[in-house]
């Protein structure tokens, strides 16, 4: 077989011509104010020799195409596309002649749809003599202790002229082979490496390659990545992955139109690498939000972050939406699609099932609510878009920027916990905590409920654009409390204290596949952090269970001192503390914080750096920033209990002359900052 890749294309529209290589955006080669009246054409020149027309087969490989066009070889028309398929095969027949030819790909102005078109053509010559693969499909049928893949084959050409072999490598490198008859095959993997959500297991990924061969060479190969696991979902939003139930964490997922691919993708990869550092193990693409690129569901799959996405049935009555999730269906990672629809058709949905075989599909009513607190940018964002003058609560600018009833919300949260902060940079900081102590509440009561109050899934990860809303990651990538925040909400062992009564109930839930055998430690300490009482309790704690492990009667000790004392806990496994939290007996406006005496010591080379600190009383929430470098910490907004430092390590995002101004730069806010 012989391959001419085509890469270079002229995008022809209303306005001109222009080179154009994809994978790019359109609005990032013709501006987003250009007219595009009457639809784009994409031209590539190609010189045919005479022995090229002696192939018995000459087909044109398009893929990446997902909207209906129109296909011309020089001014004639060749076939028509309508966005269902992930690669077409065009057979070219006759079409060519020896000398330049003229491939066109024509989109008309309605297919030119969405905020900001990506051009993901690519495309290619095949010459060959036997036969070529057009698509192939891969179903799992999951026993105890092996799966069998069936395989199904399509070729173009002479499919009686060609051996058809695939080849799966494990994550090992154990290699298996099948030979394909017929277009059909399958293989059994003994003992299988599954791929699990983050949390609980390893991301075990299987390279599937398939080469057909003729005589003596090989024709055609075509190669994909996937994962070997089992999906299921239910009612209440629980997933059972392996047979393993989850509580799905995480959030909202907004794809971004930057009008720079490279740095679309770049985006993709940092907000899902940011969702693995806060230990989600989820992200829901809604229903209104464009899908992601196949670069998001790959990255997915490398770091166990399950997509739940959804879809109204209507939409999945769409062929061209089915054809597009088979596509990706090979990710591992995509594992629900929930269906929004009030009618009964659960056996429409049925059929989709086994039709796209791997997936859970879940009917419900209506667009899910998920919990979220506005809160502002940091002010880092603030400052860069926003006049000195217009730097108020109740500005124009900022105004602007809110999401409807955002900045009344925020107003009744923080009243709720805080006193009222005199300057915006105090109330982004009072707003962003409330939103990430609500969010926690909310994904307490799930995974207390052991997921019965529904998914433990909030308001966002990302905004596309720069806004006042309850997203844990502003538009320019700085992450809010929220995020630093949710590590804890979301880990694999999450520790949780109610008081209630003069008593307080220590409760864990654990969605760690193994038990635990530890003990809990709490104390009760004054505002100076002088210890008025302590205890150590050994527990066991079962796995993937929620449940109270301790009551202990503490009223007659913090009775009158309710504003002077707080409550720190925390499971110890061995000698690691594997969950660290603290209980104030009232709002933070109410409790008599003392103002503390904070050292610092900043050490490091490079890029990467830490910050040790240490004081001489109770903190709460710690904010640890530089004036003018970002910084990525491991851990932010932390409270310090006790005189011992608390050493914080982070990569600084700048160059070095960055680095030489940590020192000087860094600033340090906490609750007491707000209480003047």
């Amino acid at each position: 077989m012989i391959r001419r890749e085509i890469s270079k294309f002229e995008l022809i529209y209303s306005g001109g011509r222009l080179d154009c290589q994809p994978p790019c955006s359109l609005r990032s080669l013709i501006g987003r104010e250009a007219d595009i009246a009457g639809g784009i054409r994409l031209e590539a020149r190609i010189n045919v020799k005479k022995i090229d027309l002696t192939t018995k087969y000459l087909y044109l490989r398009l893929s990446g195409l997902d909207r209906a066009a129109d296909v011309y070889v020089d001014d004639k028309f060749l076939f028509a596309t309508d966005g269902t398929l992930p690669v077409y095969h065009i057979d070219l027949g006759d079409r060519l002649v020896v000398g330049e030819n003229v491939i066109s790909v024509r989109l008309s102005d309605e297919e030119c749809y969405g905020e900001d078109m990506a051009l993901f053509l690519k495309a290619e010559i095949l010459c060959f003599a036997n036969a070529a693969i057009e698509s192939l499909s891969v179903t799992q049928q999951h026993s105890e202790n092996s799966v069998q893949l069936d395989l199904g084959l399509s070729l173009l050409g002479k499919p009686d002229s060609v051996r058809a072999v695939a080849t799966l490598t494990s994550p090992v490198g154990q290699m298996y082979f099948s030979g394909l008859h017929g277009g059909r095959g399958s293989i059994i993997i003994s003992d299988p490496l599954y791929w699990w959500p983050a949390g609980q297991g390893v991301q075990n990924i299987y390279t599937l390659t398939l080469n057909i061969y003729g005589e003596c060479e090989i024709e055609d190969s075509y190669t994909t990545t996937l994962g070997l696991r089992t999906a299921k979902g239910n009612e209440d939003g629980n997933i059972w992955v392996n047979g393993m139930h989850m509580i799905p964490m995480g959030a909202l997922y907004i794809p971004e139109c930057d009008t720079d691919f490279n740095k679309r993708n770049e985006k993709a990869d940092s907000y899902v690498k940011s969702a693995a550092m806060s230990n989600y193990n989820c992200l829901v693409i809604p229903s209104s939000a464009p899908l992601p690129s196949d670069r998001f569901y790959s990255a997915c799959d490398e770091r166990g972050i399950m997509v739940i996405e959804e879809h109204s049935l209507l939409d999945l009555m769409d062929l061209s939406v089915v054809e597009s999730i088979k596509h990706r269906s090979h990710h591992p990672s995509l594992c629900v699609i929930d269906v929004i629809d009030s009618t009964d058709r659960s056996a429409e949905i049925e059929n989709l099932a086994d039709e796209l075989g791997g997936l859970s599909f879940r009917i419900i009513g209506s667009q899910p609510e998920y919990l979220g607190l506005p809160a502002l940018p940091s002010m880092k964002t603030i400052c860069e878009v926003t006049p000195e003058d217009e730097r108020g609560l109740f500005s124009h600018y900022i105004e602007s920027i809110a999401e409807p009833q955002a900045i009344r919300d925020m107003l009744l949260s923080v009243a709720d916990r805080y006193p009222y902060p005199t300057d915006l940079s105090a109330f982004g900081y009072a707003s962003a905590m409330a939103s990430a102590h609500k969010v926690g509440d909310a994904v307490k009561e799930s995974r207390l409920s052991y997921g019965k109050s529904g998914r433990a899934v909030f308001n966002r990860l990302n905004d596309p654009r720069i806004a006042i809303s309850a997203s844990a990651i502003d538009a320019r990538g700085r992450w809010k409390p929220l995020q630093y925040y949710s590590s804890r909400h979301f880990a694999p062992i999450a520790l949780y204290a109610d008081y209630k009564d003069g008593k307080v109930d220590f409760s864990v839930s654990s969605q760690r596949r193994i038990d635990l055998i530890g003990s809990l430690e709490y104390r009760i300490a004054d505002a100076s952090n002088r210890t008025v009482m302590s205890e150590s309790v050994e527990c066991e704690i079962t796995s993937m269970t929620s449940t109270v492990i301790h009551t202990a009667d503490i009223g007659e000790i913090i009775s009158g001192h309710e504003r002077e004392y707080y409550l720190e806990f925390y499971l110890k496994e061995g000698s690691d503390a594997i969950s660290r939290r603290t209980l104030l007996f009232v709002p933070e406006k109410h409790f008599k914080f003392k103002k503390p005496r904070i050292k610092t010591v900043v050490s490091g080379e490079d890029r990467n750096f830490s910050v040790t600190l240490s004081a001489d009383c109770f903190v709460k929430d710690m904010e640890v920033c530089f004036d003018g470098i970002d910084v990525v910490l491991d851990d932010n907004y932390f409270d310090i209990t006790s005189e011992a430092p608390v050493k914080v390590c982070f990569t600084v995002m700048g160059g070095m002359e960055a680095s030489y101004r940590l020192k000087d730069a860094l600033e340090l806010r906490s609750v007491v900052d707000l209480i003047k």
